[in-house]
């Protein structure tokens, strides 16, 4: 079984989208929370069970908990997730500009 990391940018990600909910319904929040680890644990148990996305970057693939997508990538046993941002933003042009940062 892999090991399931995030970088210091998913873990903003992943309060923040937590946050958010959570100020709109805890409930809904709480399914979220489940979800996500839930998805962690698929993760390390199936690493390439996400689709690849060169588009994204080099060895990038990507995995859902709709509506929100998580980028990751494998590296031996350890799965380092990359971001997790919702479906209707600009991703292309979010990662783009963070690989010229």
């Amino acid at each position: 079984m892999a090991e399931v990391r995030r970088s210091s940018q998913a873990e903003i990600d992943l309060e923040t989208i937590l946050r958010d909910l959570q100020h709109n319904a805890s409930v809904i929040a709480e399914r979220y929370a489940t979800a996500f680890s839930d998805k962690s644990h698929a993760l390390a148990r199936f690493p390439e069970m996400g689709r690849s996305r060169p588009e994204i970057g080099h060895a990038v693939r990507s995995t859902l908990v709709y509506p929100y997508v998580i980028f990751y990538r494998v590296d031996g046993e350890v799965v380092q997730i990359l971001r997790i941002l919702h479906g209707k933003r600009d991703l292309q042009r979010i990662i783009r500009e963070e690989s010229e940062d």
